[in-house]
């Protein structure tokens, strides 16, 4: 059959017009037949061979030859498409090879593929497909990345066991409708395109005995669209599957017998395929008719989808049903998808992030997974979270209800079985090896740009040995030239050139040639070796908000949430119940709460707390000033000495009051003895007698003789009782007048003591630094009130910024642990893992918390710095030693003064590694320097209020800046002193503290108090870690 004329339509493209291709063979036959003839003959004709034949125009060459007869035995059963063989997307029709795709909720983004069931080894055959509809789906939605073109077809060869979407791996390979054949993401250029209304045509030639063997060729309505494009090595001795990938659009496959479109040579189609050129894949239910439907029960982080991976590997006719299967669908569909972000994605829930509503919001997933509960393959159902929760086991059992599935749930908990290990193990180290190839690279590179610059130093010593040769060469012929000349000058004969020496011309420095070097081998460690499970890569399986919220409710399955069958793949179900107790157990304690509340608890105390330090930082402002100082000590001096006067008076008084009570009792006798003598002597008396002395105290005379004498008593009482009144009263009122007395002569010495402030001399300060050790000799846990110490100065009179950050560090630390248990509501939790100390810390108290500026690098470090309030216990948690329910806030002070204390014996013992070494103020000492802005209040600050009133920074007056620290440094100059006497008698060892009369015998930080034990909620499990 002559081939047909190809003319150019409207769109460019080449059509076939048979109508005009006669009419100019006639046109140019008739031309011939009116030209006169000449001299010049025509050739004679072909025997049996017309003019127009003979004057028909020539085509293309043909290169394809046409298909000799076979009489082997051919494939009985018609190619087709298995549902195995096809996307999740796909229909095929029951008769016919007609494909139908779902293109709804998403689905028309994503490209469908069918590969049939027959690959080709050997020998040439063709197949074709045409396209019935185009689908144009509606648009919904802001659609910010819509992928072009919106119809695509791709049609060529792929292998088996290899995902039908064709083009971007090395295992297809495909002629595109937009003009290119289509090999692992490259394109090459193909002049035809094609469309609808056309039949496709594509010719495999694995024929080894033909010229075009191991090429692939694209026809179009039955012409030739390119020549024969040669098959990549890659697919080369390979069964080759006729495959389609297509997107918005229904099509139909023809492989055979009869051609839709015939080539311009006979070639046979795949249906007339011989058995020998042939491989047929046919799939199978399982022995009990069914298909199975796995749901793997796996632990986060525990060999989730590298079980998965390993499991689809060995078995490549199971689906994955999952998002992570989507996703690469999805970017293999040509979809862009931008930079995930990896706070909020997960391997279970990865972040979609395309821009289109439907794949963002799960609809295709839906749409996907109930698409496939009607079809007949083999999947399996991935999802981590739900698969161990019971409630969503029994949705997702629920969606397969067709009686052709087998519903398995496979759990995999505990040790993994050895087969799966060597896989882990495997990954491993093939992990290893990529790194160690970079980094052999790496250094391979930096060895040839060291050899390439020590070549051109090289180079340039050579250039310069070179040059300095022939500037010798040139003042040596110079020197010749010159002597010759004044030879001849002279007269005489020049001498004879000396004969030219041959000197070894050194060879110009080439760059030394590279050792061939393989990369090294790497090896698994020992340690390596025992891992069970491969670390994720950057993205974990569950998110750990996700994780916080359901690993509590995680349980195994069991037969009545409606599965078929449970395996326990890798251990048995008493061991996997154990170990998943465990595991929830440990999980517990590392696993971080992201939604946890701070309580009204928490709050009330927080707030009582910085109240107290409010008041304890106002004190102590106030005790820096000196002549508030000075103020308090001599009130407090003189209040204990009033006191002690007054205890002596007291006691006076009482041993008058005494004595007076014994005196009184004398006295009461005696008027009891002079009363009865006096009614002695009244009975004795006449009635006359007793009524003169009744008229004489002016009292009623009438009556009888007992009346009368009764009446006397009477007065003689009621007179003895108002003398006795009076007399207390006049004494109360000279006890106030006293009392007034001494208060202002109090004052008025107070105040000239203010005003005057001598230079203290030597030996005060030297009497004060003995109070002040004596002082630091006191028990600190026995002072009752951290105001005041007993001398006026309050305990804390001798912080600074850091001693205030780690005093707010104890309680904050110590209210925390304790608020994280109360709020928590598990009692299974037994405190804060300390990796998650700083975010519960930013959640409480709304500030960060930086071991950094505390001069630690980190928690653990930062915890011992407080270890006599917290501790690290078993199984590694925060706990605080002090009971919840203390009654006030004096403990920390305390407790901060005597680690004060502590530190201050080992530095001047020469220890110096007790210094703390702050890096900055941290956030805790600023907010001890001003609670109240801390708390948020809007009240004036102290510094403020201080510098209104005429004092600078640290509450020094503006008058007097030098007078406290003069006394500091004088301070530190006697203790100096006694340091150097002590040396003198016995060394220093540094980091033991030395004895010293002052200290105390198993004091310190941890030689504690039996005041301190009190308040211990208990003792530290397990020490400090």
């Amino acid at each position: 059959m002559p081939p047909k004329k190809k003319l150019k339509g409207e769109d460019g493209e080449a059509v076939v017009d048979e109508e005009v291709a006669e009419e100019e063979v006639n046109d140019e036959v008739a031309q011939l037949a009116a030209t006169p003839k000449t001299g010049m003959p025509f050739p004679p004709l072909p025997p049996g061979q017309s003019e127009a034949e003979a004057f028909e125009p020539e085509g293309p060459t043909e290169p394809e030859e046409d298909a000799k007869e076979d009489s082997r035995a051919k494939i009985t059963a018609p190619p087709c498409f298995q549902t195995p063989d096809t996307t999740l997307n796909v229909h095929v029709s029951t008769v016919g090879n007609v494909l139908m795709m779902l293109n709804e909720g998403g689905l028309n983004y994503l490209m469908a593929g069918a590969r049939a069931n027959v690959g080709i080894k050997s020998g040439r055959y063709m197949f074709e497909v045409k396209i019935l509809e185009l689908l144009n789906p509606v648009e919904t939605g802001a659609q910010l990345r819509t992928p072009m073109p919106k119809h695509v077809l791709r049609i060529g060869f792929s292998t088996a066991k290899s995902m039908p979407l064709m083009g971007d791996t090395e295992e297809s390979i495909c002629f595109d409708s937009e003009g290119s054949l289509f090999f692992n993401r490259k394109r090459t250029p193909i002049p035809a395109r094609y469309g609808p209304d056309c039949t496709i045509a594509v010719v495999l030639n694995l024929d080894q005995d033909s010229p075009h063997a191991n090429t692939i060729s694209l026809f179009k309505d039955g012409w030739r669209c390119c020549d024969p494009q040669p098959l990549p090595d890659a697919l080369k001795g390979k069964a080759l599957f006729p495959t389609v990938t297509y997107k918005n659009m229904n099509l139909h496959a023809n492989f055979g017998p009869a051609q839709l479109a015939p080539l311009p040579f006979k070639c046979r189609m795949v249906q007339e395929a011989a058995i020998e050129d042939v491989e047929v894949v046919n799939y199978q239910p399982h022995a009990d008719g069914k298909y199975e439907l796995i749901f793997p029960v796996c632990l986060p982080e525990e060999g989730t989808f590298d079980w998965l991976d390993w499991f689809l590997e060995r078995n490549p006719n199971y689906v994955e049903l999952s998002e992570r299967m989507i996703i690469e669908w999805a970017v293999r569909s040509g979809i862009n998808r931008p930079r995930v972000n990896a706070l909020k994605a997960s391997n279970d829930r990865p972040d979609m992030n395309f821009g289109m509503p439907h794949l963002d919001d799960g609809i295709t997933k839906q749409i996907l997974v109930a698409a496939a509960a009607t079809q007949e393959r083999d999947m399996v159902f991935m999802e981590v979270r739900g698969n161990l929760l019971e409630e969503e086991r029994k949705e997702a059992v629920a969606r397969f209800r067709m009686p052709h599935f087998k519903r398995v749930a496979k759990v995999m908990m505990g040790e993994p079985t050895g087969e799966f290990r060597q896989h882990v193990l495997e990954q491993i180290r093939k992990e290893k090896q990529e790194k160690a190839d970079v980094e052999f690279q790496a250094e391979r590179q930096r060895k040839a740009q060291m050899r390439l610059m020590e070549m051109q130093k090289k180079q340039v010593e050579w250039a310069k040995k070179q040059q300095e040769k022939r500037l010798k060469r040139a003042a040596e012929e110079a020197k010749r030239r010159a002597e010759a000349a004044a030879a001849i000058a002279a007269g005489e004969t020049p001498a004879e050139e000396p004969q030219a020496m041959e000197e070894d011309e050194e060879q110009e420095p080439a760059m030394e040639a590279e050792e061939e070097e393989e990369p090294p081998r790497v090896e698994l460690t020992e340690e390596e070796k025992q891992q069970w499970f491969r670390k994720t890569g950057q993205l974990p399986d569950l998110t750990g908000l996700v994780l916080s919220h359901s690993f509590p409710k995680f349980t195994v399955p069991t037969a009545s949430e409606g599965f078929d069958e449970i395996d326990y793949a890798w251990q048995p179900a008493a061991a996997v119940d154990v170990y998943l107790k465990k595991w929830i157990h440990e999980h517990k304690i590392t696993t971080r709460i992201d939604d946890l509340t701070p309580s009204e608890w928490f709050k009330e105390r927080w707030q009582r707390w910085q109240k107290d330090l409010q008041n304890w930082h106002v004190r102590h402002m106030e005790f820096k000033d000196p002549a508030k100082r000075a103020a308090i000590l001599a009130a407090r001096k003189k209040e204990k000495e009033g006191s002690s006067k007054q205890e002596e008076k007291n006691d006076a008084v009482a041993a008058e009051k005494k004595e007076e009570k014994v005196e009184e009792k004398k006295e009461d006798k005696a008027e009891e003895k002079k009363g009865e003598d006096a009614a002695e002597n009244l009975e004795k008396l006449t009635v006359p007698v007793l009524k003169e002395k009744l008229k004489a105290e002016g009292l009623t005379v009438s009556g009888n003789k007992a009346e009368l004498i009764k009446r006397l008593q009477d007065h003689a009482q009621a007179k003895a009782a108002t003398v006795s009144s009076a007399k207390e009263a006049d004494k109360k009122e000279d006890e106030k007048k006293e009392e007034k007395t001494e208060g202002a002569s109090e004052e008025k010495k107070a105040e000239k003591v203010v005003e005057e402030e001598p230079e203290p001399t030597e030996a005060e300060l030297m009497k004060d630094l003995e109070e002040e050790i004596n002082a630091a000799e006191n028990d600190v846990f026995e002072i009752e009130d951290v105001m005041d110490v007993g001398t006026g100065e309050p305990l804390f009179c001798n912080f600074t910024f850091e001693d205030w950050a780690l005093l707010s560090l104890r309680f904050e630390m110590h209210l925390l642990s304790h608020s994280f248990l109360k709020d928590c509501g598990d009692p299974e939790r037994a405190g804060i893992y300390p990796d998650h100390l700083t975010f519960y810390y930013n959640k409480y108290y709304k500030k960060a918390l930086n071991p950094k500026n505390y001069g630690v690098d980190g928690v653990e470090d930062l915890l011992g710095l407080i270890r006599d309030t917290i501790v690290i216990c078993h199984p590694k948690v925060v706990e605080s030693q002090l009971t919840s329910d203390l009654e006030t806030n004096e403990v920390f002070v305390k407790l901060t003064e005597e680690a004060r204390r502590d530190r201050q014996r080992r530095l001047d013992s020469g220890d110096e590694s007790a210094q703390l070494k702050f890096a900055q103020r941290p956030a805790g000492a600023a907010h001890a320097a001003n609670p109240m802005q801390a708390a948020g209040s809007k009240a004036p600050t102290l510094a403020g209020t201080l510098a209104a009133k005429g004092y600078g920074k640290g509450g020094m007056p503006v008058s007097q800046p030098q007078t406290l620290l003069h006394q500091q440094q004088r301070q530190q100059q006697l203790r100096q002193q006694m340091q150097q006497q002590m040396q003198q008698t016995a060394p220093v060892v540094p980091g033991v503290p030395q004895a010293r009369p002052w200290m105390q015998q198993g004091g310190g930080m941890f030689g504690m108090p039996l005041a301190q034990r009190g308040m211990m909620a208990r003792p530290a499990f397990g020490g400090w870690n």
